[in-house]
């Protein structure tokens, strides 16, 4: 699990960003709900990968019961970053091999 923490880079200021490489599924990154805006991109080494975000609550999620949405752009095979809806409570991507994920909010 990855909570945004934004005390460790000012030069970013409101400014909340990751970036992690995994296979298969990816941390959670929980997104503070003072983030109204966020964006996320999937970089796959080979094979499809793609974002999902969550609307479930924290709990859930912890509880492995929160749902699960596909971003709008399917499983991708090359870098691909999109838009999410409005203010999700956390990210993750899905990946067939290895692949890095970033998400950026504010």
């Amino acid at each position: 699990m990855i909570k945004p923490d934004r005390s460790t880079d000012t030069r970013d200021y409101g400014f909340f960003r990751c970036s992690q490489v995994f296979t298969g599924t990816s941390e959670v990154v929980y997104m503070k709900n003072d983030m109204p805006h966020t964006s996320a991109a999937i970089h796959p080494q080979s094979g499809t990968a793609k974002i999902q975000f969550s609307l479930s609550s924290a709990a859930e999620i912890e509880a492995g019961r929160g749902l699960w949405i596909d971003w709008p752009k399917g499983s991708v095979a090359v870098s691909t970053a999109d838009s999410l809806v409005s203010a999700v409570i956390a990210v993750r991507g899905v990946a067939t091999a290895t692949a890095t994920m970033e998400v950026c909010a504010r």
